[in-house]
């Protein structure tokens, strides 16, 4: 049987499992980095941590949070300059010549290609998909996200020129399959990077709330597990410097950890209705 001429409840049911399915294989696709990582290889550079859960701009942010800490930037308003030199790694010695006159905070997004050894870093450990993998999670979910919406559309059609307008549970579910697709295709981490990030975040928690207190290595290691904005509070002031990364912080909480980083890198009705309706 047609299931476009299905009866409402029946049909919303198989759409229903029709979209989990289709989320669950684009979620699962590729994903050939489960497993749980030795504790000896979860990364202790914030820098590497940083571009795991946020990427080549959080790395930036949180180098920049690392030399502010330790007083080689100094903030006007939205600006930054250099009041001193370091021997710290590429990174930091590009972004202190960078700011070696006084510069608009968000002009650091310049140097995003220096972040690419941190990148090379976890794709070898398999923390994040690979560009590749990336594609195919797109090609995937693009095709479902399609299917799914053609799909919808057909059965609205059908259901409108059968004199039957409950329809608005139906159109909620299929915004909300393609949302859910959308984001599973974005996802950079792999399992095994996103259960290394939880791991962080539990490990850090003390920290977190006592934020105020902290300096250097254990300053930086915050700003990278849980975003700058999380630093806000201590004795930095970033946020009229990275609103945007203050906004999308939020409550999120994207060995050698410590001190390696920090002196190179820093640190019912309505649904019966619907289902009734959209039958056709």
């Amino acid at each position: 049987m047609n299931p476009l001429d299905w009866p409402g409840p029946p049909f919303l049911m198989f759409y229903a499992a029709l979209g989990i399915g289709l989320v669950l294989t684009v979620h699962f696709v590729t994903n050939d980095c489960s497993g749980s990582l030795p504790s000896s290889k979860i990364p202790r550079d914030p820098c590497v941590i940083a571009f795991l859960r946020g990427g080549a701009n959080e790395v930036l942010r949180v180098a920049v949070v690392s030399l502010l800490d330790r007083a080689l930037l100094s903030v006007k308003g939205d600006w930054l300059v250099a009041t001193g030199a370091c021997e710290g790694n590429v990174l930091e010695r590009a972004i202190l010549r960078h700011f070696d006159k006084p510069r608009e905070a968000r002009t650091i997004y310049e140097l995003v290609p220096l972040c690419r050894p941190y990148e090379l870093q976890l794709l070898d450990e398999r923390l994040i998909f690979s560009d590749e993998q990336r594609a195919v999670r797109s090609f995937v979910a693009v095709g479902g996200l399609c299917f799914l919406a053609a799909l919808a559309l057909v059965k609205i059609h059908v259901a409108l020129t059968r004199g039957h307008f409950n329809i608005w549970f139906l159109v909620l579910l299929a915004i909300g399959f393609c949302i859910f697709l959308g984001l599973a295709a974005r996802r950079r981490p792999s399992a095994r990077g996103r259960a290394v990030l939880a791991d962080l975040r539990t490990l850090l928690v003390r920290e977190r709330a006592q934020v105020r207190q902290l300096r250097g290595a254990e300053l930086g290691l915050v700003a990278a597990v849980f975003g700058v904005a999380a630093v806000s509070g201590s004795q930095l002031e970033v946020r009229q410097l990275f609103p945007r990364a203050q906004s999308q912080s939020g409550g999120c909480g994207s060995g050698g950890c410590g001190a390696a980083c920090g002196a190179s890198c820093g640190g019912g009705g309505g649904c019966a209705g619907g289902c009734g309706g959209c039958g056709g």
